[in-house]
């Protein structure tokens, strides 16, 4: 400093220097962290698992929401715990979970109208909370949130033992307005089924 500026005939003498964000990304599990696939007995609950990775500016972020279009096989229970999550940088990091306030996040769960959506998203509040640089209440590395479904009562026969795929998005606009998605994997659930057959006692 100082240097030529665009114009070639003024010095500049303010450089901007601005964060690289890590990848952005969406991981789902069920039951447990780590885990894909699990058997529940109709109408037991279980438990999914959402959690994404954090921009570093997320403060500036617009937008910041986990999307769900739950399966029609499922029945929507409710959402059970949303965290912050600290000291957790790979994928096999649990980390460290610090439970939001509900000032932090807003949800909208699934109805008919939406298309049987489930929605968490970040209030402006919540992303200055946990931004990963300066975060108001924790620096954090993730955003988890969890919620409990059950297979529905009124499941189909030709449905039992087949499997029922529970994927999750995350959609954000970030600072310069840009919108994008990600997509999770597709954990799934089932139910079990057994056969029973009927005899004559004299066949």
């Amino acid at each position: 400093l100082p240097f030529t500026a665009d114009n070639s005939t003024d010095w500049q003498y303010d450089a901007h220097a601005y964060p690289k964000n890590t990848d952005i990304s969406i991981e789902k599990d069920v039951q447990h962290l780590g885990n894909d696939h699990h058997t529940a007995r109709i109408n037991e609950e279980h438990e999914w698992i959402i959690t994404t990775t954090l921009p570093d500016d997320l403060n500036e972020y617009i937008e910041y929401k986990v999307v769900d279009p739950i399966d029609e096989r499922l029945d929507f229970v409710g959402v059970t715990k949303v965290c912050a999550v600290q000291n957790s940088i790979t994928d096999d990091d649990q980390g460290d979970e610090t439970e939001l306030s509900a000032e932090d996040y807003a949800i909208t769960e699934p109805t008919a109208e939406n298309n049987n959506t489930l929605t968490i998203e970040l209030t402006e509040q919540g992303r200055k909370n946990i931004c990963p640089l300066g975060g108001e209440v924790v620096e954090a590395t993730k955003f988890r949130v969890y919620f409990e479904t059950k297979i529905d009562k009124e499941l189909e026969a030709e449905n039992f033992g087949v499997e029922i795929p529970n994927k999750g998005y995350l959609d954000f606009t970030n600072s310069f307005g840009e919108e994008k998605q990600r997509e999770s994997d597709d954990p799934e659930v089932h139910t079990a089924a057994i056969s029973v057959y009927k005899y004559d006692a004299d066949t």
